[in-house]
């Protein structure tokens, strides 16, 4: 009789802080990629830490299991999180979300696909960063995301006892930069996922560790892949093709060329033409001509004091 193999077991490392609407999506999200697990024989526990009591309500509504901790540092949340994990569960696999983010639908069959090659650390490179206000999308492609990361027990286990920690305890930004290079000092690199279209979706709103002004000079890109939870949430959504920075985020963008110099506080064409006294500089007095009498200058003086002077130009104003 061939021997069964035992099925494996994913832990999830899910960190959260507020934002209710958000952090809902994201365990929708969740669940429908838990379920692409199942189906592939692989059993998952979700373990949750959060900061209020309405963040462990609704880990409580989707039965995850929740431990309450303080937000900051958030190296050290991160790191007492993954310990309360090391410490109950029995797991084969380390996979980390986060409560901003959506996995493509099919993103279960292509991390099986890693672990069948042997792969034992491996992330994605290539994601979506998604304004939720306008729903426009950008594409972040110049390094790895912590958000749909597998590592294998040992090399966790490693890593505290080698490193005694897996995330920086001190710092509150690039915390899963610090995960790797512990990572690859004990075990090596995680290994890129190739994928023909970013698997990952971060949802950017309110409060972010990484807020969405850090990405506005990525490129709108048109939305590939299928994020339904994302999609539902915004009954209106149509899908972005723009190339350049939206409206609503047009005041974050580098200003366009003029030919003319622009007031920050008010455009050109609505600047009165008439000068006031006291917010701009007198127009230069014209040169006195030859033979002028003493008192056409005290006149033209008097005229100048009252304020009767031709308009600043435009530059000055």
């Amino acid at each position: 009789m061939p021997h069964k193999e035992m099925s494996e077991h994913i832990a999830i490392h899910l960190p959260v802080h507020k934002r209710p609407g958000v952090t809902k999506i994201a365990y929708t999200a969740l669940e429908r990629t838990r379920a692409e697990f199942h189906e592939l024989g692989f059993t998952t526990s979700v373990h949750v830490g959060g900061t209020t009591d309405n963040d462990q309500k609704l880990a409580l509504e989707f039965g995850y299991d929740f431990v309450k901790l303080p937000n900051e540092p958030i190296g050290r949340k991160f790191n007492l999180l993954l310990h309360r994990i090391v410490d109950t569960q029995p797991f084969d696999w380390l996979m980390e979300y986060g409560s901003d983010n959506v996995l493509a639908v099919g993103y279960a069959e292509k991390a099986k696909a890693m672990m069948d090659e042997g792969c034992r650390a491996f992330g994605l490179t290539d994601f979506y960063i998604a304004n939720f206000r306008d729903t426009s999308i950008r594409l972040f492609d110049k390094g790895f995301s912590n958000i749909g990361r597998f590592t294998r027990r040992p090399a966790i286990l490693k890593m505290k006892r080698t490193r005694g920690e897996w995330y920086n305890w001190r710092l509150n930004r690039k915390i899963d930069q610090s995960f790797f290079l512990n990572h690859r000092r004990v075990a090596g690199p995680h290994k890129a996922m190739p994928c023909e279209t970013p698997q990952l979706l971060d949802i950017k709103d309110m409060v972010n560790i990484n807020p969405l002004s850090d990405y506005l000079n990525r490129k709108v890109v048109p939305l590939a892949g299928e994020f339904p939870e994302f999609i539902n949430a915004h009954p209106t959504w149509q899908p972005q093709a723009k190339s350049g920075p939206t409206q609503s985020e047009s005041t974050s963008a580098p200003p366009k060329a003029h030919s003319q110099p622009e007031s920050p506080a008010e455009p050109l064409e609505t600047q009165p033409t008439k000068t006031t006294r006291g917010n701009s500089s007198p127009a230069p007095r014209p040169a006195r001509s030859r033979g002028r009498s003493k008192s056409s200058t005290r006149r033209r003086k008097t005229m100048t004091d009252k304020g009767k002077s031709s308009p600043a130009d435009s530059s000055g104003a």
